[in-house]
């Protein structure tokens, strides 16, 4: 995430830059953080706790 957000920095101080390496280089960026991403638990339990409040929340308002 870190190297993504550095890279969308470089675009807004750039503002000459090649629109289709840009492109080239975000999708790389992207698919490692997907990878990166998904080798973490930590994202799944937070996705899972927060579904959960949220259903709490929507079962409270249609329950009355």
């Amino acid at each position: 995430m870190i190297d993504i957000n550095a890279f969308i920095i470089r675009m807004k101080i750039n503002a000459e830059f090649s629109v289709a390496d840009f492109e080239k280089k975000l999708l790389g960026l992207h698919g490692r953080y997907r990878i990166e991403n998904g080798d973490s638990p930590y994202d799944l339990l937070l996705t899972a706790r927060l579904r959960a409040k949220i259903q709490r929340k929507i079962d409270a308002v249609f329950s009355d």
